[in-house]
């Protein structure tokens, strides 16, 4: 039961899905995504995000078991990793110029590309070990509600704390499965926090 339990969290906050959260808490804090943009173009917004960083990494994840790219769905060896690291970096790059095309939100942007850099760290840690890319998708959102408060002055502390909470359980729940070591836990934290926390404090320092 506590195994099932902990592979239904490990699905729900899966990392191909943290960048759809992060836009539906982005549009309940962002003024102008909020205000200036109607419901039909928040909808266009949140289905391109969610295509390109979510429908189509998956897929061609289910492509490469096919394929026998991969042998589990669970990508246990670091071998394993390194193409859905790689096409999932792809996307998420293409969500960036996409969204940076448009020009509607600045801490979007610097999202997205920072949610690139944290995968394309974890492909290059992959080839010394295995590190939870559950834990740099959550320490990146992390790193970037921290980034909201610290750098902007954005009152998103409740929704730090939720995040917070959710990745504190998702870690356990990554333990639990035997999916991961501790030290892989928060070596994939600290990336993901870093990366996001770092790029924004110099994105909006030069900008």
């Amino acid at each position: 039961m506590e195994k099932k339990i902990a592979q239904g969290i490990s699905f729900l906050f899966h990392p191909l899905i943290i960048p759809t959260y992060m836009l539906i808490l982005l549009l309940q804090v962002d003024d102008f995504l909020i205000y200036l943009i109607p419901l039909n173009g928040k909808v266009i917004l949140a289905a391109l995000i969610f295509i390109l960083t979510f429908l189509i990494p998956l897929f061609l994840t289910f492509i490469m078991k096919w394929l026998r790219i991969i042998q589990s769905y669970y990508m246990v060896s670091r071998e394993e990793r390194i193409f859905p690291y790689i096409a999932t970096a792809i996307f998420y790059f293409m969500a960036f110029f996409l969204v940076r095309r448009l020009e509607i939100s600045e801490t979007l942007n610097i999202y997205l590309l920072g949610a690139t850099l944290i995968v394309l760290a974890g492909l290059f840690l992959n080839f010394v070990q295995k590190v939870s890319m559950h834990m740099m998708a959550l320490g990146g959102m992390t790193g970037w509600l921290m980034s909201l408060i610290v750098i902007l002055g954005v009152d998103v502390n409740e929704f730090l704390f939720l995040v917070i909470l959710i990745t504190g359980i998702t870690g356990t729940a990554r333990m639990i499965l035997d999916a991961h070591k501790p030290v892989e836990i928060y070596t994939g934290l600290l990336t993901g926090f870093g990366i996001m926390f770092l790029l924004f404090f110099f994105l909006r320092s030069i900008g």
